[in-house]
């Protein structure tokens, strides 16, 4: 019987990972259907259920999507790319700045593979496809294989996708357009592999569509017709690209039909767009039938490509569209305002033109107070404070955390509003009555107190509301650094091995300071933590200072919540946390599924002092893993070994160091691993 009842779960497993599961909602622009789930996007790819892909239907992404289990589905064909050039999806899919990773799609011998096979007058934003896997035969691309008069805003890709066919079709963001398509505020950096029409954002594009304010840093290798931004540009129409860069390596097979923004191009309105200097291709090959410009574009060196001003002087929108605040993302190239959840924006489109604006990611409401026209739109970001100057600071004023908003708006009129900012995650102990919150004009002028410019503050636990001003601009929180008993500026837990955790945290300086303890839970939730019974002693610097303790949690369910307590010589505490130590046990209910060829997204990320790097191999093998810096420089040879078991997850710790055993400085770093005929990076960051 025992056997028996095996034998029937063993036939069962591979059912729960084809599992269906309908979205809710009614998919009304009211009450959309929700994807929130893998199950999700099975169910929306059937041809069974091919009814939601009609034009009158309306979708959002409620989740990150893990698509890992992709690569064993359908004999390892991997993910049904949702609706078909017979049928293409005309709705309407918002991702809500959530991300789908890991989509595996292997369908070497078929056309018009990406998430979407085609769309048609249909609606693609707010998506970002992360490490995806797709092979197809022609009309390949990240986020759709074929495109027709559609709109495609505010999405992205990074991996690989690859085409087998000789004539390719092939983009990371989509294969072909046709039609009145616009593309605009998207990105890929993912490698792409292809023959005839390949491009960083499409292969071949004609008609009346546009590109604009969109741009590629990936690797493109292919024969022909290899451009940058579009493989290919054929119209007896007027198609666009505007203010768009390229910063990549084109390995073409020929030149004349190659070039850094387009490989063949029959269009004369390519306008504001940068690319970086390539000795051999120009900015469309020079075969192409039309290949001189009114020169507004420009070809620059590297560390120009990293200058905001080269790219203001040709109109590009550094305060609604671009960013180039923070060095760290997009290894120091322009970004675009919504990129890595540091920025929200609100397009104003009722009629009431009062509704309020909520930025979660970012810790900020807004409730506006006068009505707006249409088409007013919002953005807000929060870049590191560490990139603010501090001019109109006095001396012994210091910001709150790396706490800094940046506002801004297309409507040039006088706004009343009150402006909530939340400071709940600020790992430092402070009182409220000693914030202050400065507010500046832009990046030249001084900062000055809101309560000098007739602000008022209200506060509600660590939420402070701002009302009583009628311009956008950036804040920043403040305080007297007297006032503060601990600064900390890291904390972190890496999993050693099966049932050791290392906890680090590091301040920048400690005043009146017992020292600290650490609590520890299954759960989230602080209320029912258990107090790990060792008192840590501070040393009440005014230096920098750096603290570890060694757990070995008991009978851990595989994710341990640790919270760090810092007790004050007057008795009183303050928390920092949740932090979380991921053992991935396998059980069960949630089996560990680690197959193919993968290099995992290290963890912590950003880290300090080190950090987790995971890896599987799909058969055994010699594999090298190294570290490099942003300049291509060998930093650390981490591991050069034969893994002999295929599938498992591998682990190794970097700490931060060089070949020398010298602590490296901050910043981005990239880690490399190469196998025999494949080579993998991800980009880590150290910040200290």
């Amino acid at each position: 019987m025992r056997m028996f009842i095996l034998s029937w779960l063993l036939l069962l497993l591979p059912i729960s990972v084809f599992c269906q599961t309908a979205p809710e909602g009614a998919g009304t622009l009211e009450n959309p259907y929700q994807i929130s789930s893998l199950e999700n996007l099975h169910f929306l790819s059937a041809s069974a259920n091919s009814s939601y892909w009609a034009e009158d239907k309306y979708f959002i992404q409620t989740n990150d999507i893990d698509a890992s289990a992709t690569s064993t589905w359908n004999s390892n064909a991997g993910f049904l790319p949702i609706a078909n050039t017979t049928n293409p999806f005309k709705g309407n899919y918002n991702g809500q700045g959530y991300q789908i990773s890991n989509l595996y799609i292997n369908r070497g011998s078929t056309e018009y593979c990406g998430l979407f096979g085609k769309i048609s007058d249909a609606s693609i934003k707010n998506l970002c496809l992360e490490d995806i896997n797709i092979t197809g035969s022609k009309n390949v691309g990240g986020i759709t294989g074929a495109c027709a008069s559609s709109v495609i805003s505010n999405c992205s890709s990074s991996g690989e996708i690859t085409a087998t066919f000789s004539t390719s079709l092939i983009g990371g963001i989509m294969g072909q357009s046709t039609g009145t398509t616009l593309v605009e505020r998207c990105f890929s950096s993912a490698d792409i592999y292809g023959n005839n029409n390949v491009g960083g954002i499409v292969g071949f594009y004609r008609d009346e569509a546009i590109i604009r304010n969109s741009y590629f840093t990936g690797n493109i290798i292919g024969t022909s017709y290899c451009g940058g931004i579009a493989g290919q540009v054929i119209s007896t129409g007027q198609p666009t690209i505007d203010k768009c860069y390229v910063v990549c390596t084109i390995a073409s097979n020929n030149s004349s039909y190659s070039g850094m923004i387009i490989g063949y191009n029959q269009s004369p309105n390519i306008s504001s767009c940068i690319y970086q200097v390539d000795q051999r291709l120009n900015i469309v090959g020079s075969g192409s039938s039309v290949n001189s410009f009114n020169f507004d574009n420009l070809v620059l060196i590297q560390s120009e490509m990293k200058e905001a001003t080269n790219y203001i002087g040709l109109g590009w929108d550094f305060q609604t569209t671009w960013l180039l605040d923070d060095t760290t993302i997009n290894n120091g190239y322009p970004y675009l305002y919504w990129q890595g959840g540091s920025a929200h924006s609100l397009l104003i489109s009722n009629e009431e033109n009062s509704q309020n604006f909520i930025a979660p990611e970012v810790n900020a409401e807004l409730e506006f107070v006068t009505s707006l026209p249409e088409e007013t739109q919002i953005l807000i970001t929060k870049p590191e404070a560490s990139n603010t100057s501090t001019s109109g600071y006095e001396a012994n004023l210091v910001t709150l955390g790396s706490n800094f908003w940046k506002i801004r708006t297309t409507y040039s009129d006088t706004i009343s509003y009150h402006l909530t900012l939340d400071l709940e995650a600020i790992p430092i102990s402070f009182q409220t009555s000693d914030v202050q919150i400065l507010k500046r004009d832009n990046e030249t002028s001084d900062w000055v107190n809101v309560a000098d410019l007739g602000g008022q503050l209200s506060w509600q636990g660590r939420k402070v509301t701002i009302s009583g001003l009628n311009t956008f601009s950036d804040f920043i929180p403040v305080i007297d650094e007297s006032t503060l008993p601990v600064e900390l500026s890291s904390f972190t837990a890496n999993v050693i091995d099966n049932n050791t955790v290392s906890l680090n945290w590091q301040v920048e300086s400690e005043s009146n300071l017992v020292g600290y303890y650490l609590l520890e839970n299954s759960w989230n939730n602080i209320d029912t933590a258990e107090l790990i019974p060792s008192l840590i002693q501070a040393t009440n610097t005014t230096q920098q200072a750096s603290y570890n303790f060694i757990h070995h949690p008991d009978n851990h369910p595989g994710i341990v919540y640790y919270w760090l307590k810092s007790l004050e010589l007057n008795n009183q505490s303050e928390y920092y946390g949740p932090i979380i130590a991921n053992f991935n046990i396998e059980n069960d209910n949630y089996p560990a599924i680690f197959s193919g060829n993968r290099l995992y997204a290290n963890y912590p990320n950003p880290f300090n002092p080190s950090t987790a790097i995971s890896f599987s191999v799909q058969q055994p093998q010699d594999v090298s893993i190294r570290i490099f810096n942003a300049k291509g420089q060998l930093v650390k040879k981490l591991f050069d070994g034969y893994i002999a078991q295929a599938n498992i997850k591998n682990t190794i710790i970097w700490s931060g160091r060089d070949e020398n055993n010298n602590k490296v400085s901050s910043g981005p770093y990239f880690i490399n691993m190469k196998l025999a005929d494949k080579s993998f990076t991800r980009k880590a960051i150290l910040m200290k």
